[in-house]
């Protein structure tokens, strides 16, 4: 569903998840440790204050908010692993649904082995415990790695507004500026 309905933000967001992983990391984990906090001075701050006590209505909607962001940012990381593997192992899997598939696959391959172990009557407690770990592990740095970029690209519109406002871009295609940087009509096809 994020494929078909957000698909330039989520590929921002992937953009933004393989170029720089570590700053994406942090500030995931940043948002994950402060959202508590920042929620209930937000809210002690809005109900104290006459004008903010109907905003308090909103309040739900910055949770819901953050529960989409997170989503969109684990398929992102999914949707880079992958076009990694696929870029890899040379395989061409056509559309981006398989693609995403794959990367599900990849994030949740440590998960699945370790359930597929977890048997009561097998001896592979220890091993399948260290799988769950390891999955649980890899599907966490998953969701904040991609939360963080997330946030850092603006919920994946980063591309599209610089700082805060509107950014033109120098020229658009079809158009002719002069040397002032004024746009200018096009110049007349020459006459076969």
């Amino acid at each position: 569903l994020l494929i078909l309905l957000m698909r330039q933000p989520l590929e921002r967001v992937g953009d933004k998840v393989a170029e720089d992983p570590w700053r994406s990391g942090l500030a995931g984990l940043a948002a994950q440790v402060l959202f508590v906090p920042l929620f209930f001075v937000t809210l002690i701050v809005l109900l104290v204050s006459v004008i903010g006590i109907p905003l308090v209505v909103l309040l739900p909607f910055a949770v819901l908010a953050l529960i989409v962001g997170a989503f969109l940012g684990y398929t992102a990381v999914a949707l880079r692993l992958g076009r990694w593997a696929e870029s890899r192992f040379g395989w061409h899997l056509g559309g981006p649904y398989l693609v995403l598939f794959v990367g599900v696959i990849l994030v949740q391959s440590a998960t699945l082995a370790g359930r597929a172990l977890d048997w009561d009557v097998t001896p592979f407690g220890f091993l399948s415990a260290l799988l769950l770990f390891a999955g649980f592990v890899v599907q966490y740095v998953a969701w904040t790695v991609g939360l963080g970029a997330v946030l850092i690209t603006r919920f994946g519109t980063y591309a599209v507004w610089r700082g805060w406002r509107w950014h033109r871009p120098d020229s658009l295609p079809g158009t002719f500026t002069d040397e002032a940087g004024f746009d200018v009509p096009p110049p007349p096809s020459p006459e076969p």
